[in-house]
């Protein structure tokens, strides 16, 4: 009678394990980029309304989170991530926000790279640029694939 029961917990103790070994990482971060929405953003004003607080006091709204900042060009730079509806309306109300010239990057996995728990306003001084546009670094040195370094410009 006891073969019975342990012949049961050997069946679900098999299944467990085809379970587990038929979801890899890139199916849980696609379900995950599924449900959310990141994305960079740079873009140009023309006047001198305190945009960081309104782009801020939405985000929060909608429950995302990310960073905003003054870039030394003379635009506002920042990332977002947000359950993927409130995402979508984070990035009309961007576009919106900015003239002709405003650029957006919508990340495939949704991840962003500085990641607060709130959505913060960067200091200045904080280095927050990235390799490519919007918001590219103006000056940055790569190692390349034989050792030397080169600078991107």
């Amino acid at each position: 009678m006891t073969l019975l029961p342990n012949m049961l917990l050997i069946c679900v103790l098999s299944l467990l394990v085809i379970v587990s070994d038929s979801t890899d990482a890139h199916e849980v971060w696609s379900d995950k980029a599924l449900r959310y929405t990141g994305f960079r953003f740079e873009i140009s004003l023309n006047n001198d309304f305190d945009f960081k607080s309104l782009i801020r006091s939405r985000a929060e709204n909608h429950f995302c989170f990310g960073w905003i900042q003054d870039s030394p060009r003379g635009t506002i730079v920042g990332e977002v991530r947000c359950k993927k509806e409130a995402g979508q309306k984070m990035i009309e109300f961007v576009t919106a926000l900015g003239s002709n010239e405003s650029n957006i990057r919508v990340y495939e996995d949704s991840l962003i790279r500085l990641h607060p728990s709130y959505f913060k306003v960067m200091p200045p001084g904080r280095n927050t640029c990235f390799r490519e546009e919007p918001h590219k670094c103006k000056h940055l040195y790569f190692q390349g694939e034989d050792g030397t370094h080169f600078q991107d410009r």
